[in-house]
C-alpha cells in the first residue's frame, strides 16, 4: 500500500525550479518519506513558494502507474468556506450545456481572474460578492455564487437515493453517458466507460450516492457498486507485474473472481498466486484496495 493517500494532506519541503526538455518549469517537493515529486511551476507563480521552504500539499490523485499528483495548500482560500471578491467586468460565456449565460470575471488575491456563472440581477463592476471556494486545481479557484447552491442542493452530499436509468447519449465532450433521473425526475449524466460493467441498462433502478455537485450544478453521483462493498475482504489473483516510476515499489496487476482487473503499487511483488485484500473506496466504478 501507497504511503500516500488520495485526498489526505502532508508536509513537503519547496526545493529548486528546474527545466523539462519542453521547456515548461518545474518545482521540485520533497515528501516526508524523502520521496521528490515535481509540480508546474506556471501554476503557482503567485504561491511564493521559495526553496527550503515547508508546504502542505493535498495528494489530488494517484494513477494506477503510481504517479501522485500533488496540489499545494493556497495562502489565501480554502476549499468549502466564503470569500468576497470584487467583480472585474461582466460577460456573456457559454455553460457545460452549450447554453450562453451570464458570467462576472472576478479577480482573487493571487491576481487570478475567474468566470462566475451569475443567475438574477448581475453585480456591477467594482462591486463585491461572496462567493464559495469549491474546488482549488492546479492553482485555480473553482467558484460558486451561494444562491445557487442553496437552489442546487436538494440533494445532500453523501446520501444516496434511488435513480432510474433512462437512457444513454453522447454529450457535448464526445464522451458517452447515461442519462438518470433522481426521485424529483431531475436529469443526470453518468459517465459511460466508469460504469458499463455495472449492466445499468433503461429501465434500470439503482442506488446512488451524491459525492459532490459541480461549477454547473451537474450532481456527481456514485452508484452503489454490485460486485464490492466498502470493507469487505477479496481474493485476488495475481497477474503481471511491472516496476513503479519512482523505482523503490512494483505495480501489480490483480484479477477479482468476476475478471476485472485492478492495478495496486506494493513493495515487492507477491510470492503467492493470490492475495487478500480489503475494500478501502470505490470511486469512479473502480474499488481501491488495501492488501492484508
Amino acid at each position: 500500500m501507497s504511503f500516500y493517500q488520495e485526498d489526505q494532506e502532508y508536509d513537503f519541503i519547496v526545493g529548486r525550479k528546474i527545466t523539462a526538455p519542453d521547456n515548461s518549469e518545474h518545482i521540485i517537493l520533497t515528501g516526508p518519506d524523502e520521496r521528490k515529486f515535481l509540480i508546474p511551476a506556471a501554476n503557482y507563480l503567485s504561491y511564493g513558494l521559495s526553496a527550503g521552504q515547508a508546504k502542505k500539499c493535498r495528494v489530488d490523485r494517484i494513477n494506477c502507474r503510481g504517479e501522485i499528483f500533488l496540489e499545494p495548500e493556497n495562502p489565501w482560500y480554502h476549499e468549502g468556506q466564503y470569500y468576497f471578491f470584487r467583480v472585474a467586468r461582466r460577460e456573456t460565456r457559454t455553460n457545460f450545456s452549450g447554453k450562453n449565460i451570464n458570467a462576472v470575471i472576478v479577480s482573487d488575491r493571487g491576481g487570478n481572474e475567474n468566470a462566475v456563472e451569475i443567475s438574477g440581477k448581475i453585480p456591477l463592476p467594482g462591486s463585491r460578492v461572496r462567493l464559495l471556494v469549491e474546488k482549488i486545481s492546479k492553482g485555480r479557484l473553482f467558484l460558486l455564487r451561494e444562491r445557487k447552491i442553496r437552489k442546487g442542493m436538494l440533494m445532500k452530499i453523501g446520501k444516496e437515493y434511488e435513480f432510474t436509468a433512462e437512457g444513454i447519449t453522447i454529450a457535448l465532450d464526445g464522451r458517452k453517458y447515461f442519462i438518470v433521473s433522481d426521485p424529483c425526475k431531475r436529469k443526470h449524466l453518468l459517465p459511460y466507460d466508469y460504469y458499463e460493467s455495472y449492466g445499468i441498462k433503461p429501465g434500470s433502478i439503482f442506488r446512488g450516492r451524491i459525492v459532490k455537485f459541480r461549477l454547473n450544478r451537474e450532481v456527481v453521483i456514485e452508484p452503489e457498486n454490485p460486485f464490492f462493498k466498502i470493507g469487505s475482504r477479496v481474493s485476488m489473483t495475481v497477474g503481471e507485474s511491472t516496476r513503479s516510476s519512482n523505482g523503490n515499489s512494483f505495480n501489480i496487476n490483480l484479477i477479482d473472481e468476476f475478471g476485472h482487473s485492478h492495478c495496486l503499487e506494493m513493495p515487492e511483488v507477491p510470492h503467492s498466486k493470490t492475495v487478500e485484500c480489503m475494500v478501502r473506496m470505490i470511486r469512479k466504478g473502480k474499488p481501491q484496495f488495501e492488501v492484508l
